[in-house]
């Protein structure tokens, strides 16, 4: 699935959900599938945003040092 969303946007929309999913499963454990998959995308996403930002940070050190 592609998505179209800024990654900001997405970022921002899977932490509303989080909120909402942590406070359901403090009321039912049933919820916490659900809680834990929402959690692992936002890990995912930040990893992955980590990631750009290091190869963009040594990408602007090799082209200082020419």
């Amino acid at each position: 699935m592609e998505c179209t969303l800024p990654l900001e946007a997405e970022r921002d929309r899977l932490e509303i959900a989080l909120g909402v999913l942590a406070a359901l499963v403090a009321k039912d454990t049933a919820f916490l599938p659900f809680f834990q998959h929402i959690e692992e995308e936002l890990n995912r996403m930040n990893a992955s945003t980590s990631a750009l930002d290091r190869a963009r940070q040594i990408a602007a050190r090799q082209r200082a040092m020419r």
